[in-house]
């Protein structure tokens, strides 16, 4: 329901996220004193247990014991149901805000030249950007949509020989398109930018301490589990001393045969679908991590050979543009040459 950390800022991934999300989030609140394994917080001669109810005010970054009346923000109304909504029943001050909120967003609308875009990795965090007034997506981080149960399924893409790799990939490809339906249907007539798949190996895969433990404890016991065994190998195999700036990105979506191309025919999918229910969508794709052309050329080449199979395949016009994130050093320093290849 929301969110307190010990260390962090306000624009730490936490608070970020959070925000995005709709939570109340407080991060770096230092004097938090967490013990991990007592399942315990000491704040001053003040102790929580888990399980004890905290209030938490997002804006102000107080901390409250206990449950404290809440009430929804009047801006908040104003945005969802209009100003009319918002005045009703309002007191003075809270009616002068929501009067000062509405002047200035007039402004703002009358003047800009920019349009805005939310990030959304959901169809309701879509549903609620437009509602809110984004005119499309500008980043869907589809990691997200492989969190939960759909992990160990990517853990098979990237662990497994080709058989079962392919059939991992089969798996997923009805639930991602599905995904991507229900957010393109969010964001009909509305750009949409969907980014491959981004983070480091390590994210989808067992952590290595904790395999490496439970594989010595069965050993020391006299057992062993061939499947953890083979998994450690693994794990020990594809191991970085850095992840974030190792195999991930575009060079993970090169090295796993079939990865992108399952996301890409899912969204190209989804786009066709959306067509045929007489929708129109406008999705883009992302490749994420770029750091010389040559790896955006290899990607795009295959996301055009799939989504022309597929146009060809169901008879409908479909363009889909592809483009990248400068967001490494190397990418920065030739952007000249990555510019020649992205269509945004």
């Amino acid at each position: 329901v929301g969110i307190l950390t010990a260390r962090g800022g306000k624009t730490s991934h936490a608070a970020v996220v959070a925000r995005g999300m709709g939570k109340p989030c407080v991060s770096g609140a230092e004097d938090l004193d967490i013990d991990v394994h007592l399942r315990t917080a000491r704040c001053g001669d003040v102790t929580i247990v888990e399980g004890d109810v905290l209030s938490i005010d997002g804006s102000t970054g107080e901390v409250f014991i206990g449950s404290v009346p809440v009430r929804p923000s009047p801006v908040v109304e104003y945005l969802e149901n209009g100003l009319e909504a918002a005045l009703a029943d309002a007191d003075e001050d809270t009616a002068a805000l929501v009067t000062s909120v509405d002047r200035v967003l007039g402004y703002a609308d009358e003047i800009r030249h920019l349009r805005v875009r939310a990030n959304a990795d959901t169809a309701e965090d879509a549903a609620r950007a437009r509602y809110m007034g984004a005119e499309g997506i500008g980043l869907t981080r589809t990691e997200h949509m492989f969190l939960g149960d759909r992990r160990v399924l990517i853990e098979r893409v990237i662990l497994s020989d080709d058989e079962d790799r392919q059939a991992a990939l089969d798996a997923l490809l009805p639930l991602q398109r599905q995904d991507f339906i229900e957010l393109l249907e969010q964001m009909d007539g509305l750009p949409v930018t969907i980014r491959l798949l981004d983070p480091p190996l390590h994210e989808f895969l067992p952590n290595l301490t904790e395999l490496s433990v439970r594989v010595a404890v069965a050993e020391a016991n006299g057992y062993s589990e061939a499947a953890d065994l083979k998994l450690l190998a693994a794990v020990q195999r594809l191991h970085e001393a850095n992840p974030m700036l190792g195999l991930r990105g575009v060079r993970l979506g090169l090295v796993v045969p079939g990865l992108f191309g399952l996301q890409v025919r899912a969204i190209a999918e989804a786009a066709v679908a959306r067509k045929k229910a007489g929708g129109d969508p406008k999705v883009e794709i992302m490749v994420p991590l770029v750091g010389s052309v040559m790896e955006l050329h290899l990607v795009a080449d295959e996301t055009d050979g799939i989504v022309s199979e597929i146009a060809a395949r169901e008879g409908i016009d479909l363009h889909i543009p592809i483009g990248t994130m400068i967001e490494l050093p190397r990418a920065a320093l030739t952007a000249h040459r990555i510019a020649d290849v992205a269509e945004f």
